[in-house]
């Protein structure tokens, strides 16, 4: 290989150079402080997982791939009263199901 680079013109090795870092790209893309915030999270709970340093990519890249919001859990934070309300639903839709059920097994 060093060979076949020593036979190359500047102007090819110049070309190629500049190809590879296009392919390579690194990105710069702005996002808001809580997003940050939200995927810093992500990100230190996969290096406690992992047990090594995961960068903000590995972590953008773990949510894209992730299909199930489950595995998220914990990562976000939630309004105190938005988690009464829907504690609060989810206790009256259980005690109607709970009804319904016992009202067919009485039938």
């Amino acid at each position: 290989m060093p060979d076949l680079f020593r036979r190359v013109s500047t102007k090819q090795k110049i070309y190629i150079l500049l190809l590879l870092l296009s392919y390579f790209m690194v990105k710069t893309v702005k996002i808001s402080d809580e997003n940050y915030m939200w995927i810093s999270k992500i990100a230190g709970k996969l290096q406690q997982d992992y047990g090594e340093p995961v960068s903000i990519d590995r972590a953008l890249l773990y949510v894209h791939k992730s299909r199930e919001l489950s595995q998220l859990a914990g990562s976000w934070s939630t309004p105190v009263q938005e988690v009464k309300k829907t504690t609060a639903d989810l206790k009256d839709r259980w005690a109607t199901y709970v009804r319904q059920y016992l009202d067919k097994k009485k039938q």
